[in-house]
Formats: C-alpha cells, structure tokens, sequence
C-alpha cells in the first residue's frame, strides 16, 4: 500500500481517510456518521476471523432485569413487555435502535423519503445524497446481527493506553499489542 500510495507517512486528515470505523447508535447515524466523511461512502463489515461471524454487534444503551425475589414480579413483567412494546419503541423521546425491527425499517424509510425530497440534513445543515443500496445494505447487516456485547469502557481504556506508546515511538507494534493483549487478558480473568 506505500508502494502504491494508497498510504503514507501522513496522518489522514477528515475526508481524505479510506475507512472510517464507527459506532452507530441510531437510524439517523447510518446517513449521518458516514456521510460526515465520505461523499459516496459504502458500509462494511470490520475485518473478522474466520472463525466469528463477522456481523455487527448490539451495544444496548439500557439492560433491564427481574430480581428473583421480587414483590411485584407481574408489574415488573408488565412494565418490561410495555417497553418493548411498538407503542414505547416509537416514542419520539426513545434514542437508539429499536428492538423491533419494523420500527427500524419505518425509520429508516422515512429517512429515506426525507432524502429523496429534500427535507433531511446532516447535522451541520448540509444537504445529503444517499443511493437505495445504502440503505439496502445497512437492513442486510441489521437483519443479521447474531451477537449482543455490553460495552466494556476498561477494556477500550486499556487499548488506548497501550497504543499511545505505539504511536510515540517507544514500542513496536507487536509490542504494544503484546501488552494489550495481556493486561485485557489479566483484567478479563478477574
């Protein structure tokens, strides 16, 4: 990639970067996040082993449980399947994707309308263009999504340390992810 110039010594500044990983926490965010840097851009699968699904994962912003020992365990149930319920889900106030996945269908249509009339803009006010196959291939990876992880912020903080001396220039790359791995490791174990 040197070699052919796709990559260099330079630090790739907004809009000239080839990939763009994110996290996307609503229906909006599949225009928004990647249409911020790309003018066409094209939603894809990180790189996975072969061993994994490589699909996309749900980070859920809330979890909800039952304690055992409840006194009022049938309100609680009660009080559960009205949050999941389409009528809790469409709340305008409600953030995130929906469990349900006709509410993120809808959503998405009407994002998709808003587009094709004119009406929807990117956070900065900018008008959007978006192809039917964006949002054809943002359905396919929703609708295959087979794995639930919480988001764990020690791990993500451990990643960040470790590569700063990457980055610095005080460790080599395997180094770096050496010492990574073993203190994820170590902190999983506990």
């Amino acid at each position: 990639m040197y070699d052919d110039g796709v990559m260099t010594e330079e630090s790739a500044g907004s809009g000239k970067q080839l990939f763009y990983s994110a996290v996307l926490r609503d229906p909006k965010d599949v225009i928004d996040v990647p249409h911020q840097y790309f003018e066409h851009p094209i939603l894809m699968q990180k790189p996975h082993n072969p061993a994994q699904s490589g699909t996309m994962r749900i980070i859920p912003t809330s979890l909800f449980g039952i304690r055992a020992k409840s006194q009022v365990p049938e309100e609680a149930w009660k009080l559960i399947r009205f949050l999941l319920s389409e009528e809790a889900q469409k709340l305008p106030e409600r953030e995130g994707f929906s469990l349900l996945s006709s509410i993120n269908s809808q959503q998405l249509d009407d994002i998709k309308q808003q587009i094709a009339d004119g009406s929807y803009k990117l956070p900065d006010g900018a008008a959007v263009k978006a192809a039917d196959e964006e949002f054809d291939r943002f359905r396919q990876m929703l609708d295959a999504v087979d794995q639930y992880s919480p988001l764990e912020a020690k791990v993500i903080s451990i990643v960040g340390e470790e590569s700063l001396a990457f980055f610095s220039g005080q460790k080599s790359a395997e180094e770096a992810a050496k010492l990574m791995q073993n203190r994820v490791t170590t902190f999983l174990n506990e």
